[in-house]
């Protein structure tokens, strides 16, 4: 029968054979179709006849081949059947935690375990192994990344060996293979830089560039390395260009000198080399201006103008600026204080706390003394003694808690707001200043009113709410493939939230284009698995609309 063909093969094959060719072949001949009548049983028959015959030829010509590749990688296991053991993906609960960083690390010298082992077996295979057929390096490389999650800073010592090789085709794996391990990349931007230079991967030079984009946000002296290397291989001028955009934008506080230098560009020679440098500072953001006498001035005056368009275009100025003068804080502590407008009042906060958090303009109330003038706000409101524009000055002045008095607002539904269109008005300009707030709980809460009293889909999900998302892509992914794509998410979400400048360190919720991503991404073009997780998403929140596929 197939199944006592499948147990000769598993038990008596494999020893014989390189990892997953048993199993592979074992799969094939599961999808033979069963003889039920006379005319198919000859054809199943002859069909398994072949199979066996193909088997029993690679056992008797491998033996000594695998054995030599198992000698030199003794740390590659597999099961009984011949399939590498994966361990369980994560489950929902897991998937939040390792997205807000609870994940163990191994500590120096310490025990390595021994699936990490297992898994770097199969990596030194994929990596060094080109006796094996591509497919199944591959195999094995997609194997160790899917089992290295949250561990991949054991492989850093196999990579280095890899890119460093004289043998082409295992550089070229490295390169290719080192992207499946998160952002790993980052650490081997010098490797990878003579990897770049050297002329046998000129053809592969994109790839290569596309891979150090990680490394070159952490190198020392990046610009200026890279402008060395165009100097002598002005060639990798287009790969080079895009690097140096990275280069230049990655570190705030060298922004202007970094500029400075591929400004220099401007008068080469080369006029391919000056359409670069042109390319370049055309795509890099100009550095935050100085907060010079003038400008601090002109900045004052239009905060304190009657004219609301000329209040918004100094705020947007007062926000580019590198820092505020004495003169400029205390006209935004002055408008924060007792301007009448309540959106100004939220701006002049939210940019009071971006350059200086310790401002004593900021203080708020001692947290009992906050709690009990909570209560009144919302017992007068609830009197009808409290108007709407009461709830949302008490939100921006930080006179009463906020997350509340936004649930209190955004339970007064859609009816409501059509009704008083002013109010409304006045309520989504607050909220949308309040978008800079980096509380990450308070965020929360004021995307969430915002969404509802503007009549607009939710813009984040709390993580505690997404384990029905996290539950679908868990049954509709392999193991490897779930903990790969979490392991993206991880590197996505911390991104986020340093960008935002969030005060707390550990993630409390997704941005939708996030999870919109994830939604179209490429472990999710299989309609079932796509369809199943949208479900999941809009059981969360109905008016979810994915992005254009």
């Amino acid at each position: 029968s197939v199944a006592a063909l499948e147990i000769v093969l598993a038990r008596e094959a494999v020893a014989a054979v390189p990892e997953g060719l048993a199993s592979s072949i074992s799969r094939a001949v599961r999808t033979l179709p069963l003889p039920e009548a006379a005319a198919s049983l000859s054809t199943a028959v002859a069909k398994l006849i072949t199979a066996v015959a193909v088997m029993l030829m690679v056992a008797a010509v491998g033996t000594a081949v695998v054995r030599s590749w198992r000698a030199r990688h003794p740390g590659t296991q597999t099961d009984a059947a011949g399939v590498a053991t994966v361990p369980k993906g994560l489950s929902p609960d897991d998937a939040i935690r390792f997205l807000r960083g609870h994940v163990g690390k191994r500590a120096p010298g310490g025990p390595v375990d021994p699936k990490v082992e297992q898994a770097l077996g199969y990596l030194r295979s994929a990596l060094f192994d080109t006796a094996l057929g591509a497919p199944e390096r591959w195999r094995l490389l997609q194997e160790s990344a899917g089992m290295l999650v949250g561990a991949e800073g054991e492989t850093i010592a196999l990579f280095r060996e890899a890119l460093t090789s004289a043998d082409p085709q295992v550089v070229r794996m490295a390169v290719e293979g080192i992207a499946r391990f998160g952002q790993l990349p980052r650490e081997f931007g010098v490797e990878l830089l003579a990897v770049l230079e050297n002329p046998e991967f000129k053809a592969d030079a994109g790839l290569i560039a596309n891979r150090l984009g990680w490394a070159i946000q952490v190198m020392d002296s990046a610009v200026p390395t890279l402008l060395s290397l165009l100097e002598r291989r002005p060639d990798l001028s287009h790969s080079i260009q895009d690097l140096l955009g990275t280069a230049v934008a990655a570190s705030g506080d060298q922004l202007a000198s970094n500029r400075r230098l591929v400004e220099a560009l401007l008068t080469d020679s080369r006029p391919e080399i000056q359409a670069l440098a042109k390319a370049v500072l055309d795509e890099v953001p100009q550095p935050p201006p100085e907060p010079t006498p003038e400008v601090s001035s002109r900045l004052a005056a239009g905060l304190a103008a009657s004219d609301p368009a000329e209040r918004s275009k100094a705020v947007i100025g007062t926000m580019r600026l590198s820092s505020l003068t004495p003169e400029l804080q205390q006209t935004l502590a002055d408008v924060a204080r007792k301007n009448p407008s309540v959106q100004l009042r939220a701006e002049a906060r939210m940019i009071l706390e971006h350059f200086d958090p310790s401002d004593p303009e900021l203080a708020t109330p001692a947290a009992p003394e906050l709690e009990r003038a909570t209560k009144d706000l919302l017992a007068r409101e609830g009197r009808s003694e409290a108007s709407v524009a009461d709830l949302i000055a008490a939100v921006v002045d930080r006179s009463a808690d906020a997350a509340p008095v936004l649930e209190r607002l955004a339970k007064l539904g859609s009816a409501y707001w059509t009704a008083h269109g002013d109010e409304k008005g006045l309520v989504v300009g607050a909220l949308a200043s309040l978008h800079q707030e980096r509380d990450a709980r308070l965020y929360e809460t004021i995307t969430e009113a915002y969404a509802q009293v503007n009549g607009v889909p939710r813009s984040t999900y709390p993580l505690d709410q997404l384990a029905p998302y996290f539950a679908a892509m868990e049954s509709s992914l392999t193991a490897g493939e779930y903990a790969i794509a979490m392991r993206d998410l991880k590197s996505s979400l911390e991104m986020y939230w340093k960008s935002r400048g969030f005060t707390q360190r550990e993630p409390t919720h997704l941005p939708a284009d996030l999870v919109g991503v994830l939604l179209v991404g490429p472990y999710h073009q299989n309609r079932p698995a796509y369809d199943q997780m949208l479900r999941a998403i809009r059981a969360i929140n109905p008016a979810f609309q994915p992005p254009l596929q």
